[in-house]
C-alpha cells in the first residue's frame, strides 16, 4: 500500500531526477591514469583505475580480488570473482580483460607492475599503503576506491561539476558505453559487465550519452566525394 501511495505521488508531482555518475570513456581513463606512477601508490592507483575500467568492475568487486584469482595469458588476463552482485548462486564468474598493445596504459601491464613493485605474491591485490609508502596486509575499503579515483581525477584537471560526478561507477558506465559505441553486441556487453537484465545495461548507455553519441550528429557528417 505504501509503495502504491508513493508511486501515485510521483506520478502526480513528478520525481526529482537522480544525478548519475558521469562516464569515463577511454580518453578520460587514460588521462587520469597518466597522472599515476612514480611510486608504489601511483602504480597501485593506475592498475586500479585501468583494471576497473577494462573489466567494468564494481568497486566492491575490485577490493576482493586476490592473487589466486588472477590468470595471466598471452592476450590478457582473467579475473575470477568469487562473488558478485549478479552472481546470486555464488558460483563465481570469470572476467576477461584484454591487453592493450597500442598504449603504455595497459591494464594487464599496469597490474603486473603494481604486483612487482609491491612484492605481492599472494593475498589481496589492492592493498592499503601507509604514509611511509609501506604496503599493508589489508585490502582497500570500497570507499577508498572512490577517494582514489576522485583524487587522481583532480590531479588530471577535472574540476567542479565534472569532478563531482566522477565516482567508481564512472569506470563501469564508461566501459559499457564505450563498448556500445563500438557496436559490440548487447549479449557480449552483458556477459562482460555481468548484467542479467538488458534493460539495466541499456540504462548505463542512456545515462552516459554525450554530444558525440547523439544519433542526429550523423546528419552533419560530410562524406568524402
Amino acid at each position: 500500500m505504501l509503495r502504491r501511495t508513493l508511486q501515485g505521488i510521483a506520478r502526480h508531482h513528478g520525481s526529482k531526477p537522480q544525478r548519475q555518475a558521469a562516464p569515463l570513456l577511454t580518453a578520460d581513463v587514460l588521462r587520469v591514469a597518466a597522472v599515476c606512477g612514480g611510486d608504489r601508490r601511483g602504480e597501485r592507483d593506475r592498475a586500479l583505475i585501468l583494471l576497473g575500467f577494462a573489466g567494468a568492475f564494481r568497486r566492491a568487486e575490485l577490493v576482493i580480488i586476490r592473487v589466486a584469482d588472477l590468470c595471466f595469458g598471452e592476450h590478457g588476463l582473467s579475473v575470477l570473482l568469487p562473488r558478485s552482485k549478479a552472481d546470486q548462486e555464488g558460483e563465481g564468474v570469470s572476467v576477461h580483460v584484454a591487453a592493450n598493445p597500442l598504449t603504455a596504459h595497459c591494464p594487464v601491464a599496469a597490474l603486473r607492475a603494481w604486483l612487482d613493485a609491491a612484492g605481492i605474491r599472494d593475498g589481496w591485490v589492492f592493498r592499503r599503503i601507509t604514509p611511509t609508502d609501506a604496503v599493508g596486509r589489508h585490502p582497500l575499503a570500497a570507499e577508498s576506491v572512490r577517494l582514489i579515483l576522485q583524487q587522481r581525477a583532480w590531479e588530471a584537471g577535472y574540476r567542479d561539476a565534472a569532478l563531482a560526478r566522477i565516482s567508481p561507477h564512472s569506470l563501469r558506465a564508461g566501459c559499457i558505453t564505450t563498448l556500445a559505441h563500438a557496436s559490440v553486441h548487447e549479449r557480449d556487453i552483458m556477459r562482460h559487465s555481468r548484467h542479467a537484465s538488458p534493460t539495466v545495461m541499456r540504462g548505463y548507455i542512456r545515462a552516459a550519452a554525450t554530444e558525440e553519441a547523439f544519433t542526429s550528429g550523423a546528419l552533419w557528417r560530410r562524406k568524402d566525394a
